[in-house]
């Protein structure tokens, strides 16, 4: 004889919390009658009685008791906050081998599988302390972790201190005259995270659209009073097939580079035909100040050079700080990248089966950029980095991971003196190069190298 299977209802939480409990019973003590305490807190009779008696166990959860007590989570639950402020966010399996060390040492009676917790036991832990969360943790270098609050505002000192010496406060005062440019990469096929899969599925495959591998890199920038300059894509190979430049928007930069990276050449080409030009269409005054990050391709001589006849004062944001100090990182490109990877989605629905490749780039990257990039978000951007208003006040100081002792030590970095040698290094080979352009042909080498260094 067949029997039908009843489903099991799901227990619900009660609509009251304990804190009701509490004040019911405490009514009750009083002499208030159990019928109307009990309507009044919308509180069931038996679980009043059940409360009042001594088969009570003092217990206000349902199910087994935890593992560990409720001092000993809050440790934890410390711990991992600890850490997060250092910089050294925990993942799940890195709670799972400290606690399984701690049970091996102090051992105890645990339903725990050879002193490892599960992922029921981890959900249960998550949901008892609201206080922590699942996030996707930002990449930090270890020179960025030690950059501290003092050093950041120690360079909108000496930035100020610098456009006041020259008379040139006025333009850190224009929101149209200030500007800040930084380049990023867009992968052609962007990793997926998740998808809709059968279940049971053992092996769930995803054929690529493009190389998963290739991408390219893009020139932003932007001014403080939201306006955004012709972007410009530097394209990997040595020349630009016809039907690709025809495919990008007219009014972009397009160069190709052999390894599809920005350099000093292409930089100074994006400084000639594309920021300078830019200026000039929108009559902005000039000089205006560029806040660009240190790669090397930015601050190289030639184009501080160039910058300076083109009426572009050329700063360098502090070393290690774009993520604190630069508005591209802080409050752009993130949304600009969500914007790409939808777009990515829906060119692939549409596109089914078909591969995509550098032609179809130019247009798609062109709808993330106008649906990716809002005005408020540059104007915001700006604010927040502390660059216009110039106010070092205004920066996020949080991200300072030096502060309170909380960055790494220094023992894999670089000390100061392989940092002095890099740079002397580096000026050497300025020296070379303007030896051999005849720029110092007069001087002994020695005397060239402490002319260049000072």
């Amino acid at each position: 004889m067949l029997h039908e299977k009843t489903s099991v209802v799901p227990r619900k939480n009660p609509p009251y919390d304990d804190t009701a409990l509490q004040c019911c019973l405490r009514e009750i003590a009083l002499g208030v009658s159990v019928y109307a305490t009990c309507k009044k807190y919308g509180i069931p009779r038996s679980t009043v009685r059940y409360r009042a008696s001594d088969k009570w166990q003092k217990k206000t959860r349902r199910g087994p008791g935890t593992v560990f007590s409720e001092q000993e989570e809050l440790d934890i639950v410390s711990w991992i906050i600890q850490m997060q402020n250092r910089g050294f966010p925990v993942q799940f399996r890195t709670v799972q081998f400290k606690i399984k060390s701690f049970l091996t040492e102090y051992p105890r009676e645990t339903p725990f599988k050879d002193n490892c917790p599960g992922k029921t036991w981890f959900t249960s832990f998550m949901n008892r302390h609201p206080r922590l969360t699942i996030r996707s943790p930002e990449f930090v270098s270890a020179a960025s972790a030690r950059v501290s609050e003092a050093d950041i505002r120690k360079w909108f000192v000496d930035v100020y201190s610098w456009f006041d010496a020259q008379g040139k406060i006025d333009i850190l005062a224009d929101p149209s005259r200030v500007f800040n440019g930084d380049e990023t990469s867009f992968y052609l096929h962007p990793k997926t995270r998740a998808v809709i899969a059968e279940t049971g599925s053992r092996n769930v495959y995803e054929v690529e659209r493009a190389n998963s591998k290739e991408n390219i890199t893009v020139m932003f920038s932007f001014s403080a009073d939201g306006q955004i300059v012709d972007p410009f894509v530097i394209l990997s190979g040595r020349r630009i097939r016809k039907e690709v430049a025809q495919a990008f928007p007219a009014n972009w930069g397009l160069e190709p580079s052999e390894r599809g990276w920005m350099n000093t050449e292409k930089f100074l080409w994006y400084i000639k035909h594309k920021f300078h030009p830019f200026l000039v269409k929108n009559a902005i005054q000039l000089p205006v100040v560029f806040f660009v990050d240190g790669h090397s391709s930015h601050v190289a001589i030639e184009v501080a050079d160039q910058c300076q006849e083109l009426g572009i004062i050329l700063v360098a944001l502090y070393p290690n700080t774009t993520r604190i100090t630069q508005p591209a990182d802080v409050a752009i490109f993130k949304p600009l990248k969500n914007q790409w990877k939808k777009c990515m989605d829906e060119w692939s629905s549409t596109h089914e089966g078909e591969i995509f490749t550098v032609i179809q780039f130019g247009p798609t990257l062109e709808k993330a950029v106008n649906e990716g990039i809002k005005k408020n978000s540059i104007i915001n951007g700006f604010r927040v980095c502390g660059l216009y208003p110039f106010n070092a006040d205004n920066v996020d100081y949080t991200k300072c991971l030096a502060e309170a002792g909380l960055a790494p030590e220094p023992s894999n970095l670089i000390d100061e003196q392989q940092l002095e040698g890099i740079k002397l290094f580096r000026i050497w080979k300025i020296y070379l190069k303007n030896h051999y352009n005849g720029l110092l042909s007069k001087k002994t080498p020695l005397e060239c190298f402490f002319f260049c260094y000072v």
